[in-house]
């Protein structure tokens, strides 16, 4: 979890003639209502960049509208650890993704020690990185996969790519593949 997927994500819009190299979102902003992404302003201190978000988010809504179909799949998620802070899953920002295709929720990565799991790239910090599974689970992430569960919403989780034998790991399990 050494980043945001905004970063991808504009990158992929290039190709579309979208130009989003200011796509900071991730720690500050989400892809999500901005409802919200108001309540993160405070507590991650993300005020200063709030009016850009607010563009990012309506910038990449519109691309899905004007380059998605109803047979292509949206894929979309949100820090676990923002549902914490919000308080709420933003079921109707996500639920109106399906007007334009349907929405599958991707599950966040676990959460390791230290900052977020950054610190943890490098061989030699490899051990003191490895978390127990139920402690990379914020409750955030509990609240998200029930709350898809009881609306229907396709919901994948991916602690199990980082996750094996109740550890978790940076390193994808069995192998020393960096799993960014």
């Amino acid at each position: 979890h050494a980043g945001s997927h905004a970063a991808g994500l504009a990158a992929s819009l290039q190709a579309y003639g979208i130009e989003l190299r200011h796509a900071f979102a991730g720690y500050g902003c989400s892809f999500a209502s901005n409802a919200f992404n108001e309540k993160l302003l405070d507590p991650v201190g993300s005020g200063w960049a709030y009016g850009k978000c607010v563009e990012w988010v309506a910038a990449v809504k519109s691309a899905l509208m004007e380059f998605a179909s109803p047979n292509d799949l949206i894929f979309t998620t949100t820090a676990a650890w923002k549902y914490d802070v919000v308080g709420n899953v933003d079921v109707a920002f996500v639920e109106s993704l399906n007007d334009i295709a349907p929405v599958v929720v991707l599950g966040d990565a676990p959460l390791l020690r230290g900052i977020f799991g950054v610190n943890c790239a490098a061989p030699e910090t490899r051990p003191s990185c490895l978390t127990n599974e139920k402690d990379t689970i914020p409750d955030g992430a509990v609240l998200a996969e029930e709350t898809w569960a009881a609306r229907g919403v396709p919901h994948i989780s991916v602690r199990e790519l980082f996750c094996s034998n109740s550890v978790c790991d940076a390193y994808i399990p069995g192998t020393d593949i960096l799993g960014l």
